[in-house]
């Protein structure tokens, strides 16, 4: 087990999902997607010296696994014991498919059906017959018709809706493309994804033409071709351990020349101008190719395209807005912009944090930018005044806002918190959240080091075998940042896991390790994307996987600890009302449970409802559970017979049952059934209406309602106090 925290601590720190080349061999050769996780029982060489372990072996997230999952799992228990039974099921089955090789397949359709074929597998080893005890548990429970089984092939567990092959004399291991595709991507991957684009689009396409309607029928065609569908191939991508550190890997082979979408990705190498643009002290650093006006005339042709009916309609569009900015968005504002954009955070001009975060960009045509921008500063006022003025207090103002400082014109948008700013000087724009961050950008030498010059940064272009020239990266420097965000992060952690605290789970309490030990294992992290004639490639690395995550919290720390503390200052007196609401909508929900059974059990009686409510339990699928609202902690005995369980629902029900002697037809506002006034504090109740509908009322405005239908309102038609 002492691997398994490797999959979990990705899972919770990190929002990117990872995908190894596990069991290729044992997956049919005709695979269309493939996704494959090697276990973490053999998470790969080198594990043993990595960061990744020694961050584990520093934190108690095995503490977690092995204790505070078992006790969340028993608070569960406590209300509801058949959610439990299932929960607990399914960590049972993730468990082992997380320490042993794993597999997706999907191989497209199965002939002369509309069904997909699909499998999930697992080398289980000792731990293949219990898994497949506990999956076919699962499935029994399945609706009628579902076409998946489960069984074991020596210790290879196979939960699949075809019959999957025992033998495999051509698996995707042996398959060239899959071969070429995953080569380039390193050898011994953790995780890795394939997809034969070629022919998931030829899946669909058959698809649609044999299932779809007309209408479907051309528009698929369309959008295929505007799409560029047919010029994407493959897609592969690996996550995993590259000597100490983490490698993401993605290649999208789609060959030049290229169409539709697929030609619009196409981007160029970032200039060595804007480069230049980004201090070499930054600690975080970005850039990448946006061509706005590229993107919005090819958008335009694209959905003309994929609807020319609508191209006239469109262009009318565009010429109306044109009209009302008084210039061409496209010519005017769009185009003169430049293609490429960067960003840096930088403490030595703008300062450490989120906040100082400066936006650089080389015009095209930096005179019509800037009046441009003006222009639609002036609307903007003027928009922002005319609703000020319809407003009750006339005396607010909020507008933008113009300054020269050192020669230069600086614009701002005065509001409170933050000043969003820009300014145009020597044919550069740079945006900032305070007129401070703008003029510091500008005021850096012109022959002052950049980014190109951190040794850091090469490095890291070094570790991902970058080409000399890229059309995107990013850069954090995590020894440096990770310090300033680390108590925001601790924060966070706690705002989650402190929650399972208050709900018994007892979570440890350093889930994260602790920042002496941390700090060893952290590395400046970074990613490179490039587009050549064979398709579009991305790289990237860090310490670990999630790395990244901890070092961007510093964005959360420029806002300042005070946040945190507000949140939980919020979250604390809500976590009884938002337990309320849920018990609320439980209790909505059992009320539609019995409103059906009341349905069929009047469909078998000449339309007449039932004469209480325990005549439900003995003659329809419905258990004593449902009677129940969770505010008031009883629980039905276990093991009781069908007559015990009605004879205790007519008894105990903690619903108000007011149909007796009713039959099909009633009206909408005819009350069914309702809860008792002590189920929610007082709030109100849930009611069940004639049509089947559930509302929650107020008890006065619920009270209403139930002497307008004629019904007492101090017995639950079974003999017991409704109130």
């Amino acid at each position: 087990m002492r691997f398994i925290y490797t999959f979990i601590f990705a899972a919770l720190i990190t929002p990117a999902a990872s995908f190894g080349q596990a069991l290729a061999d044992r997956v049919p050769g005709d695979a269309e997607i493939y996704v494959g996780w090697i276990g973490t029982d053999s998470i790969g060489p080198g594990y043993d010296q990595s960061h990744l372990k020694a961050v584990l072996d520093a934190s108690q997230l095995g503490q977690f696994v092995h204790d505070s999952i078992p006790r969340l799992i028993n608070v569960i228990a406590e209300k509801d014991a058949e959610s439990a039974k299932q929960v607990q099921r399914v960590v049972d089955i993730l468990t082992p498919l997380a320490r042993h090789p794993s597999a997706f397949y999907f191989g497209g359709m199965t002939p002369g059906a509309p069904l997909p074929k699909v499998a999930l597998i697992c080398d289980a080893g000792p731990d293949a017959d219990k898994i497949v005890t506990e999956v076919n548990q699962l499935l029994q429970q399945a609706p009628q018709g579902n076409p998946f089984t489960c069984r074991a092939i020596g210790t290879l567990v196979v939960v699949s809706d075809f019959t999957f092959p025992e033998q495999m004399d051509s698996p995707l291991s042996k398959n060239a493309a899959f071969q070429s595709a995953m080569g380039n991507l390193g050898k011994d991957p953790a995780a890795a994804l394939y997809v034969n684009a070629t022919a998931v689009t030829n899946t669909i396409n058959d698809a649609v033409q044999i299932y779809g309607p007309p209408q479907a029928k051309q528009i698929w065609s369309q959008a295929r071709v505007a799409l560029g569908l047919d010029d994407l191939k493959v897609i592969a991508a690996t996550d995993g351990l590259d000597g100490k550190n983490w490698a993401s890997k993605v290649d999208v082979i789609a060959p030049a020349p290229r169409h539709g979408l697929m030609a619009m990705c196409d981007a160029e190498p970032l200039a060595p101008e804007l480069l230049k643009l980004i201090p070499a002290s930054s600690t975080t650093a970005g850039a990448c190719s946006f061509d706005l006006d590229g993107l919005f005339t090819k958008a335009v042709r694209l959905f003309e395209q994929i609807t020319p009916e609508q191209a006239t309609q469109i262009q009318q569009g565009l010429g109306q807005v044109n009209q009302m900015l008084g210039f061409d968005i496209d010519k005017d504002f769009l185009a003169a912009m430049g293609p490429q954009w960067g960003y840096f955070i930088d403490p030595e001009t703008v300062g450490e944090g989120i906040l100082g975060i400066t936006i650089v960009n080389r015009p095209r045509n930096p005179e019509q930018l800037q009046t441009s921008m003006t222009t639609l500063e002036k609307m903007a006022n003027a928009m922002i005044q005319q609703q000020m003025m319809q407003g009750q207090d006339t005396k607010m103002t909020v507008e933008f806002r113009q300054e020269a400082i050192e020669g230069t014109t600086v614009h701002f948008l005065a509001t409170p918190l933050v000043t969003p700013s820009w300014a145009i000087k020597n044919g550069t724009l740079y945006i900032g959240l305070f007129p401070q961050m703008v003029v510091s950008a500008m005021d850096r030498a012109v022959d002052a080091k950049s980014i190109q010059d951190n040794s850091d940064f090469q490095a890291v272009l070094q570790k991902v075998n970058a080409p000399p020239a890229f059309s995107s990266f990013g850069y954090v420097d995590l020894p440096k940042t990770v310090p300033d965000s680390y108590q925001v992060c601790l924060a966070i952690n706690r705002l989650y896991f402190g929650i399972g605290d208050l709900f018994g789970a007892h979570s440890p309490p350093m889930i994260l390790p602790p920042l002496n030990r941390l700090l060893p294992e952290l590395e400046p992290a970074g990613s490179v994307g490039w587009s050549d004639d064979a398709g579009f490639h991305f790289r990237a690395i860090e310490p670990f996987p999630g790395a990244n995550a901890l070092g961007s919290a510093q964005s959360v720390a420029s806002i300042g600890m005070g946040q945190s503390a507000m949140m939980m200052s919020i979250l604390l007196p809500s976590l009884n009302r938002s337990r309320e609401t849920a018990n609320r909508v439980k209790c909505a929900s059992n009320l539609r449970q019995i409103g059906q059974a009341i349905l069929l059990y009047s469909n078998d009686n000449h339309g007449k409802y039932p004469p209480d409510l325990g005549t439900l339990i003995k003659t329809e699928d419905i258990t004593a559970s449902v009677f129940v609202c969770p505010d008031t902690n009883s629980q039905p005995p276990p093991g009781m017979t069908p007559d015990q369980a009605a004879d205790w629902v007519n008894r105990n029900s903690d619903y108000v049952y007011v149909g007796a002697g009713m039959v099909q037809g009633q009206q909408p506002s005819t009350v069914v059934c309702y809860e008792k006034d002590k189920d929610h504090g007082g709030d109100g109740m849930n009611m069940l209406f004639g049509d089947g509908h559930v509302e929650f009322l107020t008890l006065p405005a619920a009270h209403e309602m139930i002497e307008k239908s004629g019904k007492p309102q101090g017995k639950n038609g079974n003999g017991n106090d409704g109130l």
